[in-house]
């Protein structure tokens, strides 16, 4: 879809221009689809180029004198590291 090619354009227009060797890219995944956008991204790249960490969230709400909470998806968040010798592997076509 249109959005995903947008945000993906703008994921490789930073990483190859503006993030400067060594520097790093944080990006937060709260819907399935930017989770899957970002873990392919992350595919491109070396192991130690990318951490990755999953934050369970519970949404409250008070419930006969006791918080009652319904599990969501989880928020990841990732750092990829721009190493000094690698370069994005992916075309400018995705």
């Amino acid at each position: 879809n249109s959005t995903q090619q947008y945000y993906s354009a703008i994921k490789r227009y930073n990483w190859r221009r503006l993030l400067p060797p060594e520097g790093n890219l944080v990006a937060s995944a709260v819907t399935e689809s930017t989770q899957q956008q970002l873990q392919q991204f992350a595919q491109t790249l070396l192991p130690e180029q990318v951490e990755a960490v999953a934050i369970a969230i519970k949404r409250g709400h008070l419930e006969a004198g006791g918080m009652h909470y319904v599990p969501k998806l989880p928020v990841e968040l990732f750092k990829f590291t721009k190493l000094a010798t690698t370069h994005l592997a992916t075309t400018d076509n995705d």
